[in-house]
């Protein structure tokens, strides 16, 4: 092998520490903006069923408490410091959390009780309700985002008010590759199907049937990156009514077709 010249490696290691201190004067600026400065995630590593996260305006992790980044695999924080979603997640989980975040950005406004998967502390996908908030600069520009997560579970406590919905979530859950049916689940919790649609958007922050619909399109996407099987079959496992209305609908939600999906995600495999 080609050794580097000395001016090389040491241009290299130049850039390199420029890179690491213009992240930590982001977190640092994008903490004061907040007014809480370190103390801030501080406060969140007592919070064990919590968790804290701070991004730049290009959603690339500036700081975490120490329950999310110990659930992202890392010891340390600075382990975590300049890594993007993309780094850290599923491709179809990456997406889906950029999305937001640019919702976030470019409105100036908070999305609250996000419903979405997220790693528990074991390191498997689970059901997490996600709060996310802009970060205002001086002059009131949107320079990056903070936010928590909290298990489904967890988070019962603050949706005690929602609480009657429970079950028909526990059935959306489990039973996701069969026809369900809105009136039904609003019958099986002893609500009118209008009641029932309007406190599910309020817990959860959309639809029941968006909810169903996220749902099979995270057990697609599993399937798409982790099998063979064939793409019509998915569609049947995963409760599409066929295979031309499930390519219709990955197109809309994922931004690509079931099969361009599968392709991307084995070239990015190691």
């Amino acid at each position: 092998m080609k050794k580097l010249d000395r001016p090389c490696v040491i241009c290299y290691v130049f850039l390199y520490m420029k890179s690491d201190i213009l992240l930590h004067n982001q977190k640092a600026s994008l903490l004061s903006c907040v007014g809480m400065e370190n103390s801030l995630t501080q406060m969140f590593d007592q919070l064990h069923d919590t968790t804290f996260f701070l991004k730049n305006s290009d959603s690339v992790l500036l700081a975490g408490s120490r329950s999310f980044y110990e659930r992202l695999g890392f010891h340390e924080e600075s382990e975590m410091i300049g890594k993007s979603d993309f780094e850290l997640f599923p491709t179809h989980m990456a997406e889906h959390f950029r999305r937001d975040d640019l919702e976030v950005i470019h409105s100036a406004q908070p999305k609250r009780n996000i419903v979405e998967l997220f790693f528990n502390r074991f390191g498997i996908p689970d059901w997490f309700v996600t709060n996310k908030f802009p970060v205002f600069d001086q002059k009131r520009r949107v320079i990056g985002l903070m936010g928590t997560t909290r298990s489904y579970a967890g988070a019962k406590e603050n949706l005690k008010p929602y609480l009657l919905i429970d079950r028909a979530v526990e059935i959306i859950r489990s039973s996701f590759r069969q026809k369900l049916n809105v009136a039904e689940l609003a019958e099986i919790v002893g609500l009118s199907e209008r009641q029932f649609l309007r406190r599910f958007k309020q817990a959860f922050a959309c639809s029941p049937q968006v909810f169903i619909l996220k749902t099979r399109m995270s057990a697609a996407c599993n399937r798409l990156s982790q099998s063979d099987d064939k793409i019509s079959q998915i569609a049947h496992d995963c409760g599409f009514a066929d295979g031309s209305s499930f390519v219709q609908l990955f197109r809309r939600e994922i931004g690509e077709t079931p099969l361009h999906y599968r392709n991307r995600y084995r070239l990015s495999e190691p």
